[in-house]
Order: C-alpha cells, then structure tokens, then sequence
C-alpha cells in the first residue's frame, strides 16, 4: 500500500478509517486485504496517538476507541496482516 499523496487522498484515508474505527458510529469491518491493512495500519496509529495522550505529549482530538483498535488489530493478525512500522 503507497502512501496518500495530496490532501485529497489523505482525508479519503482518513474517512475510511474512521468508518472501520466507528468515529462515524457506523462501523463494519473491512472487506478485502487492503481494507484490512489500512484500518490495521491507521488502529496502530491512533493507539500510539492515545498513548502520547496519556504521557501529555499530545492534547484535545476525538476520543479514541482503544477496544475497537485492539478487535480491528487482533482480527487483522487473524489473517496475517500486521501493522506497517509508522517509522518507515
């Protein structure tokens, strides 16, 4: 999976996610692979977002829905799927 590469493709990212994530509060799971990989990839995030939130690192945002990024991560490893390393 590339990375978004304008504004457009980043919020259309981000609106998906939200929607795997239930910020919407209209959640499914993902379909397909890819699907899969980039609600794994955007759950991995928001958990190290929460995490900073935590140590005061960062401030304000949505609430994040720790159990349902541990259900989206544990049903991806399910199928083989693991978050990609932010730092890459």
């Amino acid at each position: 999976m590339r990375d978004p590469k304008d504004a457009a493709e980043w919020q259309h990212a981000a609106n998906r996610a939200a929607f795997w994530l239930g910020f919407d509060r209209k959640m499914r799971d993902p379909k397909n692979p890819a699907e899969w990989q980039e609600a794994a990839d955007t759950a991995a995030f928001l958990l190290l977002v929460e995490s900073s939130r935590l140590y005061g690192f960062v401030k304000g945002g949505p609430e994040i829905n720790i159990e349902r990024c541990e259900a989206i991560l544990a049903q991806a490893r399910e199928r083989g799927i693991e978050p990609h390393d932010p730092a890459k």
